[in-house]
């Protein structure tokens, strides 16, 4: 069977090879892979996608040998947040406090921001940031829309939607 992954790695030489040893130690074949080292987390991290062909017992092997070395899995099988939307927020988004923004998204357990770019040009200026929503469906997505829109007001933050919303 077909299995979809997501790993976190450091972008470090060498730590997509470490990640996948373990992968074909277990007599896996992986059929794919996204490793786009521009795309990182907030952390510093990057998110690689890797497809494999695996029995059940191979995906058992597979995971206890990952987390032995020290690979953080995010997600193994059926992605859990399918609906993503990102925007930008223009304003004084730190002195409104981004960390409540961001944890009222993710108290919702339908949705997390999963990535988050800030530019902060001078103290008391303006500024802005990119935010990437991922949500479990179109509706949850709405609703977490809706919770950005009376957060954006309350604070006096513009948001600019993409186009197709």
């Amino acid at each position: 069977m077909k299995i979809k992954m997501n790993l976190e790695l450091r972008d470090e030489p060498g730590t997509l090879a470490r990640a996948i040893a373990p992968i074909s130690a277990c007599g896996i074949n992986i059929v794919y892979i996204v490793h786009d080292r521009e795309k990182k987390q907030a952390n510093g991290s990057i998110t690689v996608q890797i497809t494999v062909e695996a029995e059940k017992e191979q995906i058992k092997k597979m995971r206890h040998s990952l987390e032995e070395n020290k690979i953080r899995i995010l997600s193994i099988g059926e992605e859990r947040l399918i609906e993503e939307l990102t925007f930008i927020m223009i304003g004084h988004i730190v002195d409104t406090d981004i960390k409540d923004t961001i944890d009222r998204i993710d108290e919702t357990g339908y949705a997390e921001i999963v990535d988050l770019e800030l530019k902060m040009p001078q103290k008391k200026k303006e500024s802005s940031a990119r935010v990437t929503i991922k949500a479990v469906g179109k509706e949850e997505m709405k609703r977490c829309v809706e919770i950005i829109k009376r957060l954006a007001f309350k604070k006096g933050i513009t948001i600019v939607y993409p186009t197709e919303l």
